[in-house]
């Protein structure tokens, strides 16, 4: 087999589980924690935001509780549709066709997330944030297979042309 082809699984393999492990490691910090990591981010768009508007006070906490929401769900999804991509692709390099398995384990891995948090101090687990993961999921192996036509088009349009061009010569 093409010493390329290992290499290749060898980087998704260890993409992936890098991935996992941050995944998990993110669901093991207590709430505090968690919501100072996602408040760096929040804050400043709350701030810029409120600063164009005029808030301050209690307009300006419910400001960052929203920008606060939307930063942690933003981030729920495109994790999964990392994880998702990544999954797809490793199932396409083994020639597993069978993609919609991404999808499902990826699904399945959120399930268990959603379960941990709930033994984790500040932390709840949520049947809609598993659903936010899984469509997340889907986002990525979508755009996976979409990456896979693409580059498959292309060498097919090249390998046409090299066999069309070989004849002519």
């Amino acid at each position: 087999m093409n010493w390329k082809i290992h290499l290749y699984r060898a980087i998704l393999w260890l993409i992936t589980l890098s991935l996992l492990l941050l995944m998990f490691g993110f669901s093991a910090q207590e709430g505090v924690q968690s919501g100072s990591i996602s408040g760096k981010i929040a804050r400043p768009i709350t701030d810029s935001l409120a600063q164009r508007q005029g808030l301050t006070g209690q307009a300006y906490w419910k400001l960052y509780a929203q920008v606060d929401f939307a930063v942690r769900k933003t981030a729920h999804f495109l994790e999964y549709t990392l994880l998702g991509m990544l999954l797809t692709l490793l199932l396409d390099s083994y020639r597993a066709r069978w993609h919609w398995l991404s999808w499902a384990g990826c699904t399945l891995y959120a399930a268990t997330d959603e379960i941990h948090q709930l033994f984790v101090a500040g932390r709840t687990g949520k049947w809609q944030d598993v659903l936010l993961d899984s469509s997340g999921a889907l986002a990525g192996l979508l755009l996976a297979m979409l990456v896979l036509w693409l580059i498959r088009r292309r060498r097919a349009k090249n390998n046409q042309h090299n066999k069309i061009g070989g004849r002519l010569c």
